[in-house]
C-alpha cells in the first residue's frame, strides 16, 4: 500500500476525518468470495479500503461519497452484507462505522434492509433499529443497505432522490459478476448501481481485487492515490512543479487514471474534462510508430492515447475523424482516391461464416453506409473495420496505436460505421446464423486490390485489380486468406499458383487433424507491425506475424523452397504451418504440455509430404535430434514439469511416429472427432490417460512404460486396462526395455 501524504484536491476536501471514522479500530477485514474494484473519481468521494489490483497497484475495494445532504458507502464485495463474511475480524466494527457515518453520525439510526436476507437481524444484534423493507418504505429510515444487483432501473430516480435529500445508502455487489450475468452490458452506463452512484463519483469496476493481508484486507495505511481524483491533482501538482513523485507513484497514478478512463461513464463532467485539459500539452506526440515508440515511462502520453480511443469508443460514426497514427499504421488512402458505392456479394449458404470479405477500404475517420437485407437485423451480425485485431495495452511499448479495429452491430437494413484509423471493410457471420446467400451495398468505400481463387480472372487482375489504390490487399481461396499490404501485391502475377500452393499446405495440416479440408471459415493469415506477444507469429483468428514475415505469405518461390534449413520457427512455412495446426487442435486430447509438440508433429509432417524431407532427415527430429534432446533430459528422475518443453514433447511424439508411422496417429486423431459427449475426457488426467489407451490399443502394444519413462502422468487403472498387450519402448530411450522409471 501507498503511504499517506499530504496532497492537493481530496485531502483539501476535508475527507481524511471521514476515513478515521470509517476506520476507527478497523485494522483487518474479511475478504468475499469474490472482490471487485471501485473507480473513485469525485472530488466528494474518497476510497476508504483498497486491494491489490491485477496490475500490482492497488484498487479501492470499499469507498464512501456525499451527494447532495446524503452520504454513501460502496463495497466491492457482498461479503460485509451477508453471512458469509459478516462476523470475521474488524468487520462487525467496520459495518457498525459504516451505518453510523452513512447516518450522518446519529447515535440510533433507522435502518432498512432491501433483500439482503438475515442481515436486519445481524444489524440488530449488533444494537441497531433495522428491519426489512419495501423500497417505497425508504422514507421513514436513515440509512438503506441493499445489493446493487437487486436493482431495476426504475429505483435509479428514487434512491437518488432519497439520497440527495439526506438519506444514507449503503450497497455491495461485485463488478465482474454483473458482466457475467449480463454479457455485454456496459458496466459504466446500463448497470443500474452505477447509474445511481455515478453522479456522487464511484462506479463499481470489473477489476479483480486480491487480499492485502493473511486473511484478507488491510485498513491501513489509509488510500490515497486510487482515487482517480486525487491522483489527477497529484499529477497537476507534479506538472506544476508543486510536487516530485516517486517511481512507484507514478506508476500508481498511472494505473489509477488509465482505469478511471476505462470504467467512468463517457458523459462523466467530474473527472475527464479536468484531464482532458492536464493531458492537453502532450496529445501532439501521442502518435506510436515503429521508429518512435511510446515508452512505459510514457504516462501523460500513453494516458491521451486511452482517452482518445475511450472516446471513439461513444462517437458517432459520423463525428468520426482521421486520427494522426492512421498514417502511421496501417495507412493512409491515396489523395484522390475515389469513394464508391459497391455491390459486394455474400455467401454463407454453404456453411460460410466468420469474416467474410467485401473489396473495399473505409478511410480512416470517414463514416460508411452498409444497407443488407431487413431480414438479417437479428442474425448477429456486424461490420468489421480493420484486420489488424492484436490489441497491445498490456504491452510496455507501443509501437501501433493499441487497439485499430471497430465493431459495429447489425441491427436494421441500413448501417453507418467508422473507423479512425480505417481498414478492410468485412462483414462478419456468425457460425450458424441462417443468413444464407445475400448481397451488402456498401457507399464511401475505396477500392481494394482483392483476389478470390476460381472466381477473379488473372487478366483482370493483372490489369486494373492489383493497382487498386486502398493501402492493404486481400488474396484468397476458400481454405486460406491473405491480408497484406497492397505495395505486396502491385507485381503479384499469378495469385491462382500462390493459392494452389497455400491450400495443398492448408490440406496437409487438417489430413493430420482429421478435419475436414474444407472448413466454414477460411484461415486468415494478416501481418502486423507489432503483435500482441512476443513472438514472431502467433495462432488465432486471424493468425498473426511479424510485418517483416509479410512478403514471405506471397512469395510463392519462397513457399517451395523447402530447404532443410528453413524448417526453424522464422524460417520458410514452418511458423504458418505450425500456427495454423494450433487452429485445428482438439481439446480433448490436447493436454498440459501437448500444445506445442503435437504442433510441431503437425508441421513435420507436413514438411515430410510436401517437400519431401523425411522426419529422419529433418533437422528437428531425426535421430540426432532427438539424441541432443534426450541428453537434457533426466530419466533417472523424470518430471512432468520438465518434459513440459516444446521439443522434449516433439521428441516423444516423433519416436511414437517413428515406431508406429503417420497412420497411427491420424487414425487416433480421427476417433476423437466421433466421440459421444459421454466420452469425453474431463480433466487432463483424463486426457493423457486416453491418449495412452487409445494409441496403445490403435498400435496394438503397451506404452504405459513409455509414458511413465518420459514422467507423463498416467493412472494404474489407465496402464492396468492395457496390460494384456507387449510391451513398447524405443530403442534409443536410455531406460531399461523391461519398464521405465517414473511415476505409477
Amino acid at each position: 500500500m501507498l503511504a499517506v501524504v499530504s496532497y492537493l484536491g481530496i485531502a483539501a476536501a476535508g475527507t481524511q476525518p471521514d476515513v478515521d471514522s470509517l476506520l476507527d479500530g478497523v485494522r483487518e477485514i474479511a475478504p468475499g468470495d469474490e472482490n471487485s474494484s471501485l473507480c473513485v473519481f469525485g472530488e466528494r468521494a474518497f476510497p476508504v479500503v483498497d486491494g491489490w489490483s491485477e496490475d500490482g497497484g492497488t484498487e479501492p475495494l470499499i469507498a464512501a461519497a456525499r451527494l447532495g445532504k446524503g452520504r454513501m458507502v460502496i463495497s466491492g464485495n457482498t461479503a460485509y452484507l451477508e453471512q458469509s463474511a459478516f462476523g470475521d475480524l474488524d468487520t462487525p466494527r467496520l459495518v457498525k462505522n459504516v451505518v453510523r457515518w452513512a447516518a450522518g453520525g446519529k447515535a440510533s439510526p433507522r435502518l432498512g434492509v432491501y433483500g439482503i436476507e438475515g442481515l436486519a437481524w445481524n444489524l440488530r444484534a449488533l444494537g441497531f433499529d433495522a428491519r426489512d423493507i419495501k423500497l417505497d418504505e425508504r422514507a421513514d429510515c436513515d440509512v438503506v443497505l441493499l445489493l446493487a444487483r437487486n436493482l431495476k432501473a426504475g429505483d435509479v430516480g428514487p434512491l437518488s432522490d432519497y439520497v440527495s435529500g439526506g438519506g444514507g445508502l449503503v450497497a455491495g455487489t461485485v463488478g465482474h459478476m454483473v458482466i457475467h450475468r449480463a454479457p455485454g452490458i456496459d458496466l459504466a452506463t446500463e448497470f443500474p448501481g452505477n447509474r445511481l452512484i455515478a453522479p456522487a463519483g464511484i462506479v463499481w469496476a470489473p477489476g479483480r481485487l486480491s487480499a492485502t493481508s493473511p486473511h484478507g484486507f488491510r485498513a491501513e495505511p489509509r488510500p490515497e492515490l486510487s482515487s482517480a481524483a486525487a491522483a489527477l491533482a497529484a499529477f497537476e501538482a507534479s506538472e506544476r512543479r508543486e510536487r516530485i513523485l516517486s517511481f512507484s507513484e507514478v506508476d500508481q497514478i498511472h494505473s489509477t487514471l488509465a482505469r478511471a478512463i476505462e470504467y467512468v461513464p463517457f458523459d462523466d463532467t467530474l473527472l475527464l474534462p479536468r484531464l482532458e485539459t492536464a493531458l492537453g500539452p502532450f496529445r501532439a506526440r501521442a502518435i506510436p510508430s515503429a521508429a518512435i515508440p511510446i515508452a512505459p515511462d510514457d504516462m501523460p502520453w500513453r494516458l491521451v492515447i486511452r482517452l482518445d480511443l475511450a472516446r471513439l469508443r461513444h462517437t458517432p460514426p459520423e463525428q468520426v475523424r482521421p486520427h494522426p497514427a492512421a498514417a502511421e499504421f496501417p495507412g493512409s488512402v491515396p489523395g484522390g482516391a475515389p469513394r464508391v458505392t459497391a455491390q459486394a456479394p455474400v455467401a454463407t449458404s454453404g456453411g460460410r461464416w466468420g469474416w467474410i470479405g467485401t473489396g473495399l477500404y473505409a478511410p480512416p475517420g470517414e463514416p460508411i453506409t452498409v444497407r443488407l437485407p431487413a431480414a438479417l437485423a437479428d442474425k448477429g451480425l456486424a461490420i468489421v473495420i480493420g484486420a489488424h485485431t492484436d490489441t497491445l495495452w498490456h504491452l510496455p511499448i507501443w509501437k501501433r496505436m493499441p487497439q485499430i479495429v471497430n465493431w459495429t452491430a447489425i441491427r436494421g437494413a441500413e448501417t453507418r460505421a467508422a473507423n479512425a484509423f480505417g481498414g478492410p471493410i468485412y462483414i462478419l457471420v456468425p457460425k450458424d446464423a441462417g443468413a444464407g446467400d445475400f448481397v451488402a451495398t456498401i457507399a464511401g468505400g475505396v477500392a481494394a486490390p482483392r483476389f478470390v481463387y476460381g472466381k477473379t480472372g488473372l487478366g483482370e487482375w493483372r490489369s486494373s485489380l492489383r493497382h487498386l489504390p486502398a493501402p492493404w490487399a486481400e488474396i484468397e481461396s476458400s481454405k486460406v486468406i491473405l491480408t497484406v499490404p497492397s505495395a505486396l501485391v502491385r507485381e503479384l502475377d499469378d495469385p491462382a499458383a500462390l493459392m494452389e500452393v497455400w491450400d495443398r499446405l492448408s490440406d496437409l495440416v487438417t489430413e493430420f487433424a482429421g478435419v475436414p479440408r474444407e472448413r466454414g471459415r477460411p484461415e486468415r493469415l494478416v501481418p502486423d507491425v507489432q503483435m500482441r506477444v512476443d513472438a514472431v507469429q502467433h495462432s488465432g483468428y486471424p493468425i498473426v506475424m511479424q510485418l517483416a514475415k509479410a512478403m514471405s505469405l506471397v512469395s510463392r518461390d519462397e513457399l517451395l523452397k523447402g530447404r532443410i534449413e528453413q524448417t526453424t520457427f522464422n524460417k520458410g512455412v514452418w511458423g504458418f504451418s505450425h500456427e495454423m495446426a494450433h487452429n485445428v487442435q482438439n481439446p480433448l486430447w490436447l493436454f498440459e504440455g501437448a500444445l506445442e509438440p503435437t504442433a510441431e508433429l503437425s508441421t513435420i509432417y507436413v514438411y515430410e509430404k510436401f517437400y519431401g524431407i523425411p522426419v529422419a532427415s529433418n533437422p528437428h527430429s531425426s535421430k540426432e535430434a532427438r539424441a541432443a534432446e534426450m541428453a537434457r533430459y533426466d530419466f533417472a528422475h523424470p518430471d512432468y514439469e520438465r518434459w513440459n518443453d516444446r521439443w522434449l514433447g516433439t521428441t516423444t511424439y516423433v519416436q511414437m511416429q517413428q515406431a508406429f508411422g503417420w497412420d497411427a496417429f491420424k487414425r487416433v486423431l480421427a476417433e476423437y472427432l466421433k466421440l459421444p459427449e459421454s466420452e469425453w475426457p474431463q480433466s487432463d488426467q483424463e486426457k493423457r490417460d486416453q491418449w495412452m489407451v487409445r494409441f496403445s490399443r490403435q498400435v496394438g502394444r503397451n506404452l504405459g512404460p513409455f509414458f511413465q519413462a518420459w514422467g507423463i502422468p498416467t493412472t494404474e487403472a489407465a496402464r492396468k486396462s492395457i496390460a494384456d498387450l507387449p510391451v513398447w519402448i524405443p530403442e534409443d530411450l536410455p531406460v531399461p526395455k523391461g519398464g521405465g522409471a517414473g511415476p505409477r
